[in-house]
């Protein structure tokens, strides 16, 4: 993870597979970031089409590399409490301090600069083709520019999917 590999496709199939066995029947499902790529995707198809489960929505937030690498790479948590913080977008109040303990914030291995380029680069070889592939299928894609603000995004996000705040 701190290389900004992926999870081994086994692995996630089985944590997938053992996470829907949890939910009652008719529950609705939201996955953020699986499947990553098109082997993930076709067993997930068919663990899907084994427990009579469809895809129907696929959300796709749009947004540079650029803004993507500096919105990753500027978080920051606090290693006391958990609290995260964005030096671009939420900072704490005192640079480098969390605002509830005064704690010296960190930066995650996985966040730095050059683990999130590598990441987007899986990302363009492995996730991206996903797209046009969920696009040819039955599932509604909507595709959602991730270069406004969290809270536009987080709206039409909502929106999109026609989920609630508050829904769980």
């Amino acid at each position: 993870m701190t290389k900004g590999e992926l999870v081994p496709d086994p692995l996630i199939i089985a944590m997938v597979r053992e996470q829907l066995a949890t939910f009652p029947p008719g529950t609705s499902v939201i996955f953020d970031g699986f499947p990553r790529n098109s082997s993930q995707a076709s067993a997930f198809k068919m663990m899907l089409e084994t427990l009579g489960l469809t895809v129907d929505q696929i959300a796709v937030l749009d947004a540079d590399d650029d803004l993507v690498v500096e919105r990753i790479s500027g978080r920051r948590s606090c290693p006391t409490c958990g609290a995260v913080y964005n030096q671009s977008l939420a900072p704490p109040n005192r640079d480098g301090r969390c605002d509830k303990d005064g704690t010296a914030l960190f930066q995650r291995a996985d966040d730095e600069p050059e683990t999130v380029r590598h990441r987007l680069e899986v990302y363009h070889r492995e996730t991206e083709p996903l797209i046009e592939y969920y696009e040819g299928s039955r599932a509604a894609v909507h595709h959602i520019a991730g270069d406004q603000a969290v809270e536009v995004v987080q709206t039409a996000l909502r929106e999109a999917l026609g989920v609630e705040v508050g829904a769980s």
